[in-house]
């Protein structure tokens, strides 16, 4: 199966159905950038669908174009280092510095070259789920500030779970000190474990070598004030990396879901689809797993 959804960050929304969305998602359309703009950003149909708003089987899927321009430290410091010359001002203060770095910039904009990105979401209505396709917090929070802007409405939560650092740490200890096969639930441990620790002290651990981890992880924790940072999970098909504040990275799917598909298209939204709803699965088990613990700690 092609890899679609690669990664997510994932949010707790309410969007308007389909048609609706979709003129929302209109309200921000793309165009060039104007000579002094540094970023913009709109919502684009999709490359395989052409489909500003493409209807999923059980959910909806859209992109947006972040078009941002280059222009690099080094020359905004050149400018200023001239304009400085100029006036004849050796030292000068911290206010007419960043005057003048504001001046740079905007003179080197019209000239600047332009990085584009994409990023692309996928929605869930019945769980009211967002998975922003993207590792990056920072890109994330580009997509819904866009998607705000289009749809004023919108309430949307990070999808998060209370003390769930402390929660990996404690079922890794349980499933290795107590042999708690059920300490994460349904879900399998994977091949890899991310521990960190003060002075962002780091360790890896891979469970191919199951006896060595297993000592070298509980030493970790005893010894090194250490956390699980992230830790590799399998549900059924989809196998991915949770980090500590709730990142889903590296994920894989294990079925073909497009083998019937007829055409490009058809075979994007069947993979697309299936993705989506394994991911939706897998996040719903996670919240019901760790929010299971956490109000069992707290009686």
């Amino acid at each position: 199966m092609k890899r679609i959804i690669k990664n997510a960050l994932v949010y707790s929304v309410k969007l308007p159905h389909a048609a609706a969305m979709e003129e929302c998602l209109k309200l921000l359309p793309h165009s060039e950038m104007s000579p002094h703009s540094a970023t913009k950003s709109a919502f684009v149909p999709h490359p395989v669908t052409g489909a500003l708003v493409t209807h999923l089987h059980g959910g909806l899927a859209f992109m947006l174009r972040r078009d941002e321009k280059v222009v690099p430290k080094s020359a905004v410091m050149e400018l200023v280092a001239q304009k400085l010359a100029a006036m004849d001002v050796e030292k000068p203060g911290t206010k007419l510095m960043a005057e003048l770095k504001e001046d740079a910039l905007s003179e080197l904009l019209p000239q600047a070259l332009i990085r584009t990105a994409f990023v692309d979401a996928f929605y869930h209505p019945e769980s009211g789920t967002l998975a922003v396709n993207t590792p990056s917090k920072q890109k994330a929070g580009i997509f819904n500030g866009a998607l705000l802007h289009c749809v004023e409405a919108m309430e949307s939560t990070t999808l998060n779970i209370s003390g769930i650092k402390r929660g990996l740490t404690t079922r890794l200890r349980e499933y290795l000190e107590a042999n708690n096969t059920d300490a994460f639930g349904e879900f399998e441990l994977g091949n890899r474990v991310q521990l960190s620790g003060p002075n962002r002290v780091k360790a890896v651990f891979h469970t191919a070598d199951m006896q060595g981890a297993h000592d070298g992880i509980l030493e970790a924790f005893r010894t090194g004030a250490m956390e699980v940072d992230r830790i590799d999970l399998g549900l059924g098909p989809v196998q991915f990396a949770l980090t500590h504040d709730f990142q889903i990275k590296q994920i894989h799917y294990e079925e073909d879901a497009a083998e019937e598909a007829e055409d490009v298209i058809g075979a994007w939204i069947i993979e697309a689809s299936a993705q989506m709803m394994m991911l939706v699965g897998a996040v719903q088990e996670l919240v019901k797993a760790f929010q299971r613990k956490e109000d069992q700690d707290g009686n």
